[in-house]
């Protein structure tokens, strides 16, 4: 017969042991001892970090399985500008207190492009207008490259640098990627973070955002040396054009890889005209001002102004398109200046429909009463 589960055979056993070895009997009970120790230690530790959290505490909830691997997460840092190394993280024994109140972070990895980093500000500003309007507290961080890439556009941008916030108040693990047609659903635990994937063009976003709210997030550099330049473009008027008593412009972006073709501005020109009862002054900013189609849009005489870009002066152009009254959109960054005017704006057509939907400027048409779409 086996031994019995009773107590009391237990104590013989002990018994027996503590005769026979009483040094292997001491370090059994020390482990015991030691056992007992570190789980009432543990227990004590859960209950008591992070009791400010307004979010439901699930973080256990979620398995390895859905967590982000090592090499993922140290891409993560990589792409969003953070000096760290992971495996360095995972063993430190304290962090730095999260300075956070109950906000979620949300951000984005570095992009390298005019239009990406545009995109990405502009969709961190409508995400958080509209999840706080869903009862959630967001703060927004840049990484340091785009933030200082930005500025050069705008007179401040009042969102911290991702790099500069406590690991302590996001983890990383289990970050969630916002892709152009994530779902963003309310955080599980308050350490949660968002960030945009590069290349997302979340659209319908910034068609649902009330733009009129934020001035302070959209305040321009460069607008005094752009408002001069419009005022001299109404010196060069012809006399002919004198009688009108109101004066417009609309702003056309032509960069160096539009393959938009000539019959689209020329119609859109004319569109603009018909539309609007003002004198109308047209500002073509181009890449290749010399280039064949910039040189056929060309048209003082008729008060069409194209001027080359200063790529080594983003903020210019930027300012100089954004205060234009209307928009002839020739790719997507003459989305934001649209957006920033908020005035009657002309898009291209395809007449493919594989290409229409797969051409942002006119998914944004689409949906909003004062943009045009022509073929």
């Amino acid at each position: 017969m086996g031994h019995s589960n009773h107590p009391g055979g237990i104590c013989k056993i002990l018994r027996r042991t503590l005769k026979s070895s009483p040094i292997a009997t001491l370090i059994l009970l020390v482990s015991f001892v030691t056992f007992v120790w570190l789980v009432v230690d543990t227990t004590s530790w859960l209950g008591s970090t992070r009791r400010d959290s307004p979010y439901e505490k699930i973080a256990d909830e979620v398995s390895l399985q859905s967590r982000w691997s090592e090499s993922s997460v140290q891409i993560f840092f990589d792409l969003l500008e953070i000096e760290t190394n992971i495996t360095a993280l995972l063993i430190q024994d304290q962090v730095e207190p999260c300075p956070l109140k109950g906000e979620i972070v949300f951000t984005a990895f570095v992009d390298d492009t005019l239009e990406g980093r545009l995109w990405q500000y502009y969709t961190l500003i409508a995400l958080r207008q509209s999840l706080t309007e869903r009862g959630m507290r967001v703060k927004s961080y840049l990484p340091k490259t785009t933030k200082q890439r930005l500025e050069q556009l705008f007179t401040s941008v009042p969102m911290e640098v991702i790099g500069e916030l406590s690991f302590d108040c996001y983890d990383m693990g289990s970050a969630h990627i916002i892709s152009s047609t994530t779902d963003i659903p309310l955080p599980r635990k308050q350490d949660q973070i968002y960030i945009l994937d590069s290349g997302s063009r979340r659209y319908q976003n910034l068609i649902e955002t009330d733009w009129s709210r934020e001035g302070q997030m959209l305040q321009i550099t460069k607008s005094s040396a752009a408002a001069e330049y419009l005022y001299k473009l109404t010196q060069k008027s012809p006399s002919t054009r004198l009688h009108h008593t109101a004066l417009e412009f609309v702003g056309i972006y032509i960069r160096l890889d539009d393959a938009l073709p000539f019959d689209y501005y020329y119609r859109a020109i004319a569109f603009q005209r018909k539309l609007q009862s003002a004198r109308l002054i047209f500002v073509v900013i181009c890449e290749e001002p010399h280039g064949n189609l910039c040189q056929k849009i060309n048209a003082p005489q008729e008060e069409v102004y194209v001027q080359p870009s200063g790529r080594q002066h983003p903020g210019y152009d930027f300012a100089l398109m954004s205060l234009c009254n209307h928009t002839i959109i020739s790719n997507q960054v003459g989305i934001f200046h649209a957006l920033y005017n908020g005035r009657d704006t002309v898009v291209y057509e395809f007449e493919d429909s594989e290409q229409r939907l797969k051409y942002v400027p006119w998914l944004v048409a689409s949906e909003l009463y004062n943009w045009y779409m022509l073929s």
